[in-house]
């Protein structure tokens, strides 16, 4: 049998040592890159949060600003309800006084 000389040994060791070294690097390069893109998810989660509350307030706002549009035209409709009313009676008058008029002139 032939006895196995220290130098493989050695050899053997050494190319061990820089697998086991590439794969250190390897792992390390994998985890700075999950350590990476788990800084971009946060960092995107946050500002998916931060536009959601800005929806938020800009619905709530919309729906402010709808409803001050809702009561202006109800207010301008009552204005004009009673502007058509006192023409009508302003005209229910000169009629009235013409057919006075025409009444007693006769």
């Amino acid at each position: 049998m032939p006895v196995s000389s220290p130098l493989n040994f050695s050899d053997l060791a050494n190319e061990l040592k820089t697998n086991v070294q590439q794969e250190k690097n390897s792992i390390d390069n994998t985890l700075k890159l999950i350590s990476q893109k788990d800084k971009d998810l946060r960092d995107k989660i946050k500002r998916s949060l931060q536009q959601n509350m800005e929806i938020s307030y800009k619905q709530k706002l919309i729906n402010t600003r709808n409803r001050m549009l809702q009561l202006s035209q109800e207010k301008n409709m009552y204005k004009t309800k009673i502007i058509y009313t006192l023409l009508s009676v302003v005209i229910l008058l000169v009629i009235i006084l013409l057919a006075i008029y025409v009444y007693f002139s006769k």
